[in-house]
């Protein structure tokens, strides 16, 4: 595939919450009751969602009385992110993970979930995103990590599908390195009657024991792993890996 390294400046359009029309408001509301119930809410102060799309799990947060913030890179989902909002407690930030706009020391809990970690060409700059987790955690503050889980990914690979939701025309082509570390996908799309539209995406496919020692080079502490957002029993055939981690 053609998708080049800095590929998520342009994937997160305005067309990117109907094509995962499937993570609905419903689903996020179950995700965040479940991640409430892993942690100590007297010690939850200020909460960062990190890489938060167009805010279905920020406003599930700040539905829990918490004081949070969205972080995000797209400007389109950070607009429909701002639509939804209806608490001045609810905030929202554009930037990049990699320099977090935040002091040290600033959030109780962190949370990065749908897959919004490993886009970055290299190791060394996906750990950045860990440090900056790290040096933003208050004393003992808490994060939660969801990722795909990578042997999931390649025994479950569909090549090519094609479908229609909300009414666009959806091509989906995926694939994985020759060198087995990333799973990378095509999306073309289109509304009838429109010219069609491509973008790329590029996830590096770190295992259970790679996320691990990322974990532990970034002086995160793993207290948790788990194979999904209900608190189902990580497996090598969970199809997500999520990490629970204290600073």
């Amino acid at each position: 595939m053609n998708s080049n390294k800095e590929w998520y400046k342009s994937a997160f359009d305005a067309e990117y919450s109907q094509i995962y029309s499937h993570r609905t408001d419903q689903s996020a509301c179950k995700e965040i009751h479940w991640i409430m119930n892993q942690i100590d809410k007297s010690r939850q102060t200020f909460v960062l969602d990190l890489c938060c799309g167009n805010g279905r799990h920020t406003t599930e947060l700040n539905n829990h009385n918490l004081d949070v913030i969205g972080f995000d890179l797209s400007a389109p989902l950070l607009q429909q992110a701002n639509r939804r909002t209806t608490k001045t407690t609810e905030k929202y930030v554009r930037g990049d993970m990699r320099q977090l706009p935040f002091p040290s020391n600033r959030f109780s809990l962190i949370v990065s979930l749908f897959t919004s970690f490993g886009y970055f060409s290299t190791d060394a700059e996906n750990l950045a995103v860990l440090q900056e987790i790290q040096r933003t955690l208050s004393s003992q503050g808490q994060v939660f990590l969801d990722f795909l889980n990578a042997p999931w990914v390649i025994s479950h690979l569909i090549p090519r599908s094609r479908e229609i939701k909300d009414g666009i025309h959806l091509l989906q082509e995926r694939s994985i390195t020759s060198d087995g570390k990333r799973v990378e996908k095509k999306v073309t799309y289109c509304h009838p009657g429109k010219p069609k539209k491509t973008y790329y995406e590029s996830v590096r496919l770190f295992t259970i024991e790679e996320l691990r020692e990322l974990f532990d080079r970034a002086n995160l502490r793993i207290t948790g792993t788990y194979g999904s957002l209900y608190g189902d029993d990580y497996t090598h055939q969970s199809s997500r890996v999520v990490l629970k981690a204290q600073k």
